[in-house]
């Protein structure tokens, strides 16, 4: 499914859990959905770390980029690609 992406946040803090850096960008996107339970528009925001290879790619993305998600099967991004391409 595409997504447009309607803002961008850039992420940079310590974690009260872990006491770690968080640092990476925060894609904020909106999606028209087929869903007959669903009215209006889906909303979602998508975290990518700066440790990951898709960092710099997600960060140049202008807004109202469509993208493309997909997700590995423990919920983390695995590849973020502009809607008209394949995996």
């Amino acid at each position: 499914m595409s997504m447009k992406i309607v803002g961008k946040q850039k992420v940079d803090y310590i974690s009260k859990k872990t006491n770690q850096p968080v640092v990476g960008i925060t894609l904020h996107c909106v999606a028209d959905t087929n869903d007959e339970r669903f009215e209006g528009k889906r909303v979602e925001s998508i975290f990518i770390s700066n440790r990951s290879l898709m960092y710099e790619q997600c960060l140049a993305f202008p807004l109202e980029t469509e993208i493309s998600v997909m997700y590995n099967r423990y919920g983390s991004v695995e590849s973020v690609l502009l809607a008209d391409q394949k995996k």
